[in-house]
């Protein structure tokens, strides 16, 4: 289990003022949340769950202290679980953690492409930046979950 979120508690002064600072500087927080969930497979499966409340309640803390948060994926592993690419289940919990569907599809592209240095040429949908698209069969706004309803993937401006 990775240590440094499930171990810190989101009512810490401490950690208060880092997330002011971070805020102040705009530093983008990557948590990426998924790897708290895929211990839930461990043996010790309460200390799992408990990881994961405890990060999602620290990404719930810095958001509401106005962090900017970022959807961490480690590339496009898969969920073990569920086979889906680790940015479907990192949207979820960034849900969970109290970001609206909204706020998690803008972490998983436009603040992704601004941690990764590209967001002159990705991460919003612009006249002169990469065509790559994924259009969905249902809102994502009303259920984050419809970013698994995936129609077609245009890649450099041409379907897959």
């Amino acid at each position: 289990m990775p240590v440094l979120v499930a171990q810190v508690s989101p009512d810490d002064p401490k950690i208060q003022q880092l997330f002011a600072l971070m805020k102040s500087k705009g530093t983008i927080f990557d948590p990426t949340l998924f790897v708290y969930r895929a211990d839930s497979s461990a043996a010790d499966t309460s200390t799992a769950k408990r990881g994961e409340r405890r990060a999602i309640d620290v990404v719930r803390a810095a958001h509401a202290a106005g962090v900017l948060i970022a959807a961490g994926t480690d590339g496009m592993l898969r969920d073990s679980g569920t086979g889906l690419p680790n940015v479907h289940i990192e949207m979820e919990l960034l849900v969970r953690a109290g970001l609206t569907p909204l706020e998690a599809v803008t972490a998983a592209t436009r603040t992704n492409a601004a941690v990764l240095g590209m967001s002159a040429t990705h991460g919003t949908i612009e006249v002169g930046k990469a065509a790559d698209l994924v259009v969905l069969s249902a809102n994502p706004l009303t259920d984050i979950r419809n970013t698994q309803r995936i129609s077609l993937v245009v890649r450099r401006g041409k379907i897959l």
